[in-house]
């Protein structure tokens, strides 16, 4: 449960597969909730052809009960920043072999003119096999490309912020 959202992780029976499923309604949605839908699709449809380890997005949305459900892949792991609390600092050599997994997942969606868009510590999960994957990418940027600083939010929200956004409003770039 966030203030803009709640996650829900869902067990396909029959496939054995399991989905997170982010739930929005539409007051922390930028547009109207058809729009957003619209928006997020084909978001949806270019994640489907991405073929890297190392991103997770959207891979179907719809409306339910005047919400916006976006389903996407379930990563199981701990997140970078619950590793950080309970393991503190880590080596140099496991911080650059955790960088250089980013970045090949940051290049995958710029070779297809994505991005990100909420690159925290706590949307980089670490899997089974060691490897670190960007989740929830593309949604926050898709569904609310402004930036706008809020009083309500702790400062760590704003930790990722590219400086050049932080009183213009524009929208992330790839230098952002």
């Amino acid at each position: 449960q966030g203030k803009q959202s709640t996650t829900f992780l869902a067990t396909d029976q029959q496939k054995k597969k399991h989905s997170v499923l982010k739930e929005i309604s539409e007051t922390h949605l930028a547009e109207n909730i058809y729009d957003a839908l619209h928006d997020i699709e084909p978001l949806a449809t270019q994640f489907r052809e991405i073929k890297s380890a190392f991103i997770c997005g959207p891979e179907a949305a719809f409306i339910h009960q005047a919400r916006l459900v976006v389903v996407s892949h379930y990563v199981q792991g701990p997140h970078l920043k619950d590793l950080l609390i309970r393991r503190g600092r880590f080596p140099g050599h496991i911080v650059e072999a955790l960088l250089r997994q980013i970045v090949d997942g940051l290049l995958a969606l710029e070779n297809r003119k994505l991005l990100h868009g909420n690159l925290q510590l706590s949307k980089l999960r670490l899997n089974a096999s060691g490897q670190v994957v960007l989740v929830e990418t593309g949604i926050r940027m898709t569904l609310n490309p402004q930036f706008s600083i809020r009083a309500d939010c702790p400062p760590d929200k704003y930790d990722t912020i590219a400086p050049e956004r932080i009183h213009t409003g524009n929208p992330p770039t790839v230098g952002s």
